[in-house]
Order: structure tokens, then C-alpha cells, then sequence
């Protein structure tokens, strides 16, 4: 599935909305994003960066003006095939070799695939593959990226049209809104909870950076939504560590083993945890261990 990516100052003034929400302002439901021809819209990280800072109120502030665009006399025409620019063909190429992977590791295994099944799935060439990646575990990459704003952009989008703005309701609206994507492309929880897991050095280091992002992420929601000050930094990677670790192996036993066992059963294991960690008095965390 091909996915447009929102503009910075689009998702910033989308989550203005959802913010004022959390802040008991307006409580008319708002959608990310109207783009047609498209089933998904992604949130730029650096918009989940600036909510999870701490400084979530920034996003209510005036969005600079754009900068002009240059004058399209002076600048040569680029070139085009088929009425297509050359970064609109890269990028749809891009596209379709993340969709491949996605495919094929959720069927053979990334251990067990070759750049050329990768090909064969994306209908283009060797050649092709290597304009856009180095590497194969450089593709892992970019699709478990793929799966991780998927399900962000998803969380977000629930939130955006829940229909109360009760703290707990929409943690628990966020959460089934996660494992309904999961669920409507096991694909991508197959990538994302299994495939990914182990692949090499750099791919953990990769994963371990964006449990940070998480991590932030999870905190600016929990301050906006409950209107308490942000968890001490060690607090909150120690949470997100275990909240994380739960969902890993909630998510690849409910991949690999039991795929009919019931969404909202797992949604209201999830919620209870996350409750748990997020919500409340958070302990005092001293030389990596809570204090009695």
C-alpha cells in the first residue's frame, strides 16, 4: 500500500486539534489528513519529536510561513517519464520494494529471503534495488520504519475522532486502534514484533533508537492527557522498556501462535499495563532500580 507522507506544518496543526482536545478545548472529532488517492497518512517523526519534548505547547504556535518557492523560470524543468518526475518514480520504487518486503518476510522469513525473491515481488530489477538501499538489512530497516509510522499515524488517527476525551478511554482507544492495524496487515506485525528482532547489531541499535522515540512519545501523551509533569527521563525508558517488552511478546505470540485469540482481550491486557506504568505517581528510579 502506498502512503503519502503529511507535510510538518499539516500534522502540526492536526495535532493542535488533537491537543486541544486533551486540554478540555474543542471536542469536535478531526481527522488527519483529507489526501486522496491514498489509504494511509503518515506523521512525520519530528512532529512526534516536538509533542513528546515536554514542550507539547509549541505545536499550538503560529507555523512560520513557508518559504517561497523559487522562481520556476529561472529553474530547469526536471525530467519526466510518462508525465512522472524522477523523484515521483523513485519514490513510488521505494514504495513498492518496502510492500515486497513486507510480503516476502512475512512469509519466508528475512533470514531465509533473497534479494532477488525481494525483486521478483517488486517486479524491478537488482539494479533498481541498489539506487535505493545498500543492503537488504538496510531494507528491514526502512519497512520496520514503515510499520512503526503506520502504527503511530494509526494511534493518532483514533485519537483524533474518539468521541470522549476521558484519559483512559483514549489510552485504551490508541491502543485497539494499534493492534486493529496490526491486525488488518499481519504483514506488518510480523516484521515489526518477529523478523526484525535479532537481525544484526545494527538493526538492534536501529530498534533501541526508536523505543526512545516511544519512549518521548509516550510521555508528551501522558502529560497532555493527563495533565501531569513529564516522567523523569530514566522513569520513563525504564516504563517504555517494559511496556515495549510486553507488547513484543504479546504481539509475536499473537503472530506466530494464537491469531485468532481475541483483539480486545489483548487490548485490555495492554491497557492495564500501560495504565500501570504511565498513569499515577511514577516510583523514583535510582542506580536502575525502583527504591522501596
Amino acid at each position: 500500500m502506498l502512503m503519502e507522507t503529511m507535510s510538518v506544518r499539516e500534522a502540526r496543526a492536526q495535532l493542535t486539534k488533537i491537543l486541544a482536545r486533551f486540554r478540555g478545548g474543542d471536542r469536535t472529532p478531526v481527522r488527519l489528513g483529507s489526501h486522496r488517492k491514498t489509504e494511509a497518512v503518515l506523521v512525520p517523526v519530528g512532529v512526534f519529536e516536538e509533542l513528546a519534548s515536554g514542550h507539547a505547547g509549541n505545536l499550538a504556535e503560529p507555523v512560520p510561513a513557508e518559504e517561497p518557492a523559487a522562481d520556476a523560470a529561472s529553474a530547469p524543468a526536471p525530467r519526466s517519464y510518462a508525465g512522472r518526475g524522477v523523484d515521483a518514480r523513485r519514490a513510488e520504487r521505494r514504495a513498492r520494494f518496502i510492500d515486497a518486503a513486507l510480503t516476502v518476510y512475512a512469509d519466508k522469513g528475512f533470514a531465509n529471503t533473497a534479494l532477488t525473491d525481494v525483486c521478483a515481488a517488486a517486479k524491478l530489477s537488482r539494479r533498481q534495488f541498489y539506487e535505493l538501499f545498500d543492503s537488504t538489512e538496510e531494507l528491514l530497516v526502512a519497512a520496520y520504519d514503515d510499520c512503526q509510522q503506520f502504527f503511530r499515524t494509526a494511534a493518532l488517527q483514533a485519537l483524533a475522532g474518539a468521541s470522549t476525551a476521558d484519559p483512559a478511554s483514549m489510552m485504551r482507544t490508541a491502543i485497539d486502534a494499534l493492534f486493529a492495524a496490526a491486525e488488518a496487515d499481519r504483514r506488518r506485525m510480523r516484521v515489526t514484533y518477529v523478523e526484525i528482532v535479532g537481525a544484526s547489531r545494527q538493526v538492534e541499535h536501529h530498534r533501541e533508537q526508536v523505543r526512545e522515540q516511544w519512549a518521548v512519545f509516550l510521555n508528551g501523551l501522558r502529560t497532555q492527557m493527563l495533565g501531569v509533569a513529564p516522567l523523569p527521563e530514566d522513569a520513563v525508558m525504564f516504563a517504555t522498556s517494559a511496556l515495549v517488552g510486553a507488547m513484543n511478546g504479546l504481539m509475536a505470540r499473537w503472530c506466530l501462535h494464537e491469531p485468532d485469540y481475541p483483539r480486545t482481550e489483548l487490548v485490555d491486557i495492554t491497557t492495564a499495563i500501560m495504565t500501570t506504568l504511565l498513569s499515577g505517581d511514577p516510583p523514583r528510579w535510582r542506580a536502575g532500580a525502583p527504591s522501596a
